[in-house]
């Protein structure tokens, strides 16, 4: 939220700045777009290095199969293990645990994410 007020103020001070609104109204609206833009886009980056694991403990490619590609054959594959991802219905936070704190399970909804191990836990 920080942000978004960060960014109105400095609006409103480029009206006080640039008084002849010809200049002043353009500014901002390039601003609002370029700042729209660049949220949107790290936003739909972060969404696909979460739902690939990208920052779990294992590699997603080989070293040899990452070098060779070039950056739009990365993102496509990254994109279509996202997509993977997404069908098998993995909780994002089930990606990054470390595998002796359990297995993975599909969560049939998004409230159930008990692991097989923590079910055996409590029948015990």
């Amino acid at each position: 939220m920080a942000i978004y007020s960060q960014f109105v103020w400095m609006a409103l001070w480029l009206f006080v700045l640039l008084e002849d609104l010809t200049w002043a109204i353009p500014t901002v609206i390039v601003a609002i777009t370029i700042f729209f833009h660049i949220q949107t886009v790290y936003s739909a980056l972060g969404n696909v290095v979460m739902l690939t694991g990208a920052m779990g403990p294992k590699p997603i490619f080989k070293i040899d199969d990452e070098e060779a590609q070039l950056p739009f054959d990365l993102q496509d594959n990254l994109i279509d293990i996202a997509k993977e991802q997404l069908a098998k219905k993995i909780a994002v936070t089930a990606q990054y645990r470390p595998p002796d704190e359990g297995t993975l399970k599909v969560a049939d909804t998004p409230q159930d994410t008990t692991t097989e191990n923590q079910i055996a836990v409590k029948q015990m």
